[in-house]
C-alpha cells in the first residue's frame, strides 16, 4: 500500500511540475504539459504493454474509457 501511495503522489507532483495536463486548461487557460506520453498503456489500444507484452485493451468504465493491460491489471472478470 506504500508503494501505491508513493506512486500516486509522485505521478500527480510530476503532473503539477508540469503545468497540469494537456487535455484540460490551468487556472490560466493554458494546457499543461503532462500528455499521455507519460501513461504507460493509456490511449495504446492494441498496443503492447511496456511490461509485458500483451496488448493493451480499452474498457468502458460509466462514461468514459479505462486502457489496461489485461496481464498487468487483471480485473477479476475475464477481461
Amino acid at each position: 500500500m506504500v508503494a501505491l501511495w508513493q506512486a500516486l503522489r509522485e505521478t500527480l507532483q510530476e503532473s503539477i511540475d508540469r503545468g497540469g495536463s494537456a487535455w484540460e486548461l490551468n487556472l490560466y487557460g493554458k494546457k499543461g504539459g503532462w500528455d499521455e506520453s507519460f501513461l504507460l498503456v493509456g490511449y495504446r489500444e492494441g498496443q503492447s504493454c511496456p511490461v509485458c507484452g500483451m496488448a493493451v485493451v480499452k474498457v468502458k468504465t460509466g462514461s468514459t474509457s479505462s486502457y489496461i493491460c489485461p496481464a498487468c491489471q487483471p480485473l477479476g472478470n475475464g477481461v
